[in-house]
C-alpha cells in the first residue's frame, strides 16, 4: 500500500468452498485478495492493465469482483456502472450469459449486453458487455462516458479499428472529466473515470507509453493445460482438403471423447468445409458416424452460433471458425485444435484508394492463441497445417487493423463527437499520414465535411447530410446512398439493398448441386446488377413469407436474409427518426441506380474498347467477379462495392450506370485523383 494512504478497498474473503462452483479454480478467484491490494497500492492511479494467460478468468471474474462490496471505495460515486468491451459480438453475448448465470439474475437484469441490433440491458444494468464498436455509437452521443464509472477494454490485443479509437477515447474522456471533477460548479456531476486495460498477449510497454504516468500492471497467471504442437514437414498447398484429411484422421485414430476447433478464413470457406465433411460422413461405416460438423462466424445468427457451444455426448464435434474463436469464447470440450495458419482481413492503399480482401498467413501471437484453445479444459493436441521453418519467418503480432484500413468512417465518427481536428486525434498506432488526408479527402467528396486547411493543422466541420450520415452506421457511402434515394424517391428500395449488403450472401451453391443452385438463382438475375438482383431476391422471399422448403428450393441462405431482415429494421427507425420519409419507386429500378451511382461513384469501372474493365479514378486493370450476374454481360460502367484481389483483381457487387450520372457527380473527384496520381509520379521520379 502507499505509504500515508488509507485503504480504499477492503480485503474480501476467500469464497467459500463449494464443489460445485467451478470457478474456486480460476486463477482471477484465487487472486482477488491480491486484486485488492494491488488497487490499494495504486489509488493515484486512474488506468491499470491487467495481463494473464488465457484461461485466468479476467473477463466474467474481475467485473464481478469489483461489484463486490468489499471494493465500493474503488468508485467515485455512490452507484456503480461498468462497460466490457469485447471485439466480436459472440463474445460479448456469451459472456454476458454467462456472468449473470454465475450472479444468479436474469439477463438483461445486473448483467446485461448490447450488440449491432440487439440490447439487453435495463435500468438496472450495472456490467454491461458490449463490442467495442457499440461502445464507439455511443460515444458520438457523449464522448467522455459520463455513464460509466468504469470502462474495461478486453482483449486489447486484437487491435481492432475500434479498440485502438477507443485507447485514444478513454485517455481524452479522462483528462476532460477529471478537469471537471476537481471544478467545485461541477464536482458533483461528474468524477473521473477509471480505466482496465485487459489482455493475453501484449506489448505492455508500449501500451503504458500512451500515458504520461504510466499504468501499474498486475500479471495473473493462467490455467492452461500442455498442448503437443504438430507442424507438416513442409509448406501445404490445399490447406482446406489437408484439414479436412487431418479431421478424419484424429477422428478414426482417437477416442470420441474431444471436440476439434478448425480455423478457416471466411464463411464461404466454413459452409463449404462443413458441407464436404458432412458428405464424407455419410459415406462412412456406421460405427464412425458419431461426427458432428458446426460452422461458427460472427455473422450467423445467435441461435445458430450457440449450437458450436453446446456439448454433445454422443458424437464428436468438429467446430468450423473463423479468427473469432481465437479469444474471449470457451467453447466446451475441445481437445483437438487445426489450425490452417490463415486469416481474412482487409488491406487498404492509401496510394491508389484500393481496399482488397485477403487472405495473408497469421502472425505468431495469433497462431499461439489458436493452439492454446486446445489447452482450456484439459491437456489437447493442435496440427499446424504450416512447416515450423514457415512459422519462424512470421511476425511476432499482426498489423493492427488501423493501419490497414480506410479511415473515412472513423474519422467521421471523430467529427460527429464535436472532435473538430480529427487528425491531431491520439491514435495508439497513428496511421499513414497520406491515409488520413486520402480518408478525409473522401469525406469531402461524398458531402460529409467541409475543411479548413492551414499551414499548422485541419479542421473539419460536418455539413448538414453530415451530420445525417454520422447517425448510421455505415460506410459513408451508403449513407450517402441512403440521403441520395429521398431525392429520387427510392428510400425503400435503397434501404433493402444496403440491408443485403451488411450481411453475408443470400446464395449458397452446394458442391454437389452446383448447377440446380445455378439454374435456382437465374430467376433472381438482372441485366441492371447484382443490386438489383439482391432487390429480387427480398422482393420473393417476403412473397413466399420466408417459407423454409421455398428457401431450400432456390438454394437460399435464410439465415442471412433474416439477418438483413433485422438491419433493415434498425436503418429504418434511423430513418423515420431523423424525419427521412420512406418511399418506394417500384417497379422502375432508373432511380435505385442513380442513388446507387450517386453513393459510390469513387467505385467506378468502365469497359474499354477490347473490352477489358478499369477502375475510372486511377485506371487500374479490373475484372468481374465469376459469382456477378453480370459476368457473363459486357456492361459499359459500373459502380462495384469491393475489389478483391486473388490471382487478379476482381470487382465485386456490380450496380450498371450512365457514365454521364458519373460523370454529374464525381468528373472533379476523378479528376483530382489523376493529378495526385500525377504528382507522386514526378515526385517519385526525382527523389
Amino acid at each position: 500500500m502507499v505509504s500515508g494512504m488509507a485503504p480504499l478497498i477492503k480485503r474480501p474473503a476467500s469464497p467459500k468452498p463449494d464443489p460445485s462452483d467451478s470457478r474456486l479454480g480460476l486463477p482471477v478467484v484465487r487472486f482477488r485478495r491480491h486484486l485488492a491490494e494491488f488497487l490499494n497500492d495504486h489509488q493515484h492511479s486512474s488506468v491499470f492493465i491487467v495481463v494473464s494467460d488465457t484461461g485466468s478468468g479476467k473477463t466474467t471474474q474481475i467485473p464481478q469482483l469489483l461489484l463486490d462490496p468489499a471494493f465500493d471505495g474503488f468508485f467515485n460515486s455512490q452507484r456503480r456502472r461498468i462497460a466490457v468491451t469485447q471485439p466480436r459480438r459472440v463474445a460479448a453475448i456469451n459472456v454476458a450469459k454467462r456472468v449473470a448465470l454465475e450472479d444468479g439474475c436474469d439477463i438483461g437484469q445486473r448483467i446485461g449486453y448490447a450488440v449491432r441490433f440487439e440490447d439487453c440491458t435495463s435500468e438496472k444494468t450495472e456490467v454491461k458487455y458490449m463490442t467495442d464498436g457499440m461502445l464507439m455509437r455511443e460515444a458520438q452521443a457523449d464522448w467522455m462516458f459520463g455513464r460509466y464509472d468504469l470502462i474495461i477494454l478486453d482483449e486489447i490485443h486484437d487491435r481492432t479499428v475500434n479498440t485502438d479509437m477507443l485507447l485514444g477515447l478513454v485517455k481524452k474522456a479522462q483528462v476532460r472529466r477529471r478537469k471537471l471533477a476537481n471544478d467545485p460548479k461541477n464536482s458533483d456531476k461528474f468524477w473521473p473515470l477509471k480505466v482496465f486495460l485487459m489482455s493475453a498477449t501484449t506489448s505492455v510497454e508500449k501500451l503504458r507509453s500512451l500515458w504520461k504516468e504510466p499504468p501499474p500492471v498486475l500479471f495473473i497467471p493462467g490455467r492452461t493445460f500442455p498442448v503437443e504442437i504438430n507442424f507438416t514437414k513442409a509448406p501445404v498447398e490445399d490447406y482446406i482438403r489437408t484439414a479436412l484429411v487431418t479431421v478424419f484422421q484424429i477422428h478414426r485414430s482417437t477416442p470420441l471423447q474431444g471436440d476439434i476447433l478448425v480455423f478457416l478464413t471466411g464463411s464461404n470457406e466454413i459452409e463449404d468445409f462443413v458441407r464436404s465433411g458432412r458428405q464424407v460422413v455419410l459415406n462412412l461405416p456406421f460405427n464412425q458416424q458419431s461426427i458432428r460438423f458446426v460452422p461458427l462466424y460472427a455473422s450467423l445468427p445467435t441461435e445458430n452460433q450457440m449450437r458450436a457451444l453446446i456439448v454433445d455426448s454422443n458424437a464428436r464435434k468438429v467446430i468450423c471458425c473463423t479468427n473469432v474463436a481465437e479469444t474471449s469464447i470457451t467453447i466446451p470440450g475441445v481437445k483437438y485444435v487445426v489450425d490452417c495458419g490463415r486469416v481474412k482481413s482487409k488491406l487498404y492503399t492509401s496510394i491508389t484508394g484500393m481496399e482488397s480482401l485477403k487472405i495473408r498467413t497469421i502472425s505468431q501471437a495469433e497462431a499461439w492463441q489458436r493452439t492454446g484453445r486446445a489447452g482450456r479444459e484439459q491437456a489437447g493436441v493442435c496440427y499446424r497445417l504450416y512447416s515450423e521453418e514457415e512459422f519462424d519467418k512470421w511476425p511476432l503480432h499482426p498489423v493492427p487493423e488501423i493501419l490497414r484500413s480506410n479511415l473515412a468512417s472513423v474519422l467521421l465518427q471523430i467529427i460527429a463527437m464535436g472532435l473538430d481536428k480529427p487528425l491531431d486525434f491520439p491514435f495508439f498506432d497513428r496511421p499513414d499520414e497520406q491515409n488520413l488526408r486520402s480518408s478525409m479527402d473522401q469525406l469531402e467528396w461524398t458531402g460529409a465535411v467541409t475543411q479548413e486547411v492551414n499551414e499548422t493543422d485541419v479542421t473539419c466541420l460536418l455539413t448538414a447530410d453530415g451530420k445525417l450520415m454520422a447517425k448510421f452506421p455505415l460506410d459513408p457511402r451508403y449513407a450517402r446512398c441512403l440521403l441520395r434515394a429521398q431525392v429520387h424517391g427510392c428510400t425503400e428500395e435503397v434501404l433493402t439493398i444496403i440491408a443485403m449488403l451488411s450481411t453475408d450472401s443470400p446464395f449458397f451453391v452446394p458442391l454437389e448441386k452446383r448447377k440446380e443452385a445455378a439454374l435456382a438463382h437465374q430467376k433472381f438475375s438482372s441485366n441492371e446488377g447484382d443490386h438489383i438482383v439482391l432487390l429480387n431476391v427480398w422482393r420473393a422471399f417476403k412473397t413466399a413469407k420466408g417459407n423454409d422448403l421455398w428457401c431450400q428450393t432456390n438454394f437460399l441462405n435464410k439465415r442471412n436474409i433474416v439477418v438483413a431482415f433485422k438491419i433493415l429494421k434498425q436503418l429504418r427507425e434511423i430513418m423515420q427518426k431523423e424525419g427521412i420519409k420512406l418511399v418506394s419507386c417500384a417497379p422502375g429500378t432508373t432511380a435505385v441506380r442513380k442513388a446507387l451511382c450517386e453513393g459510390l461513384f469513387m467505385n467506378t469501372a468502365e469497359m474499354l474498347p477490347d473490352g477489358s474493365y478499369v477502375t475510372l479514378d486511377t485506371k487500374k486493370p479490373v475484372f468481374i467477379h465469376p459469382s456477378s450476374f453480370l459476368f457473363k454481360t459486357k456492361p459499359s460502367c459500373v459502380v462495384y462495392n469491393e475489389l478483391v484481389q486473388t490471382t487478379k483483381t476482381y470487382i465485386r457487387d456490380l450496380c450498371l450506370v450512365d457514365k454521364e450520372w458519373v460523370d454529374a457527380v464525381g468528373k472533379k473527384y476523378f479528376t483530382s485523383v489523376r493529378q495526385k496520381l500525377a504528382q507522386q509520379s514526378i515526385n517519385a521520379t526525382f527523389s
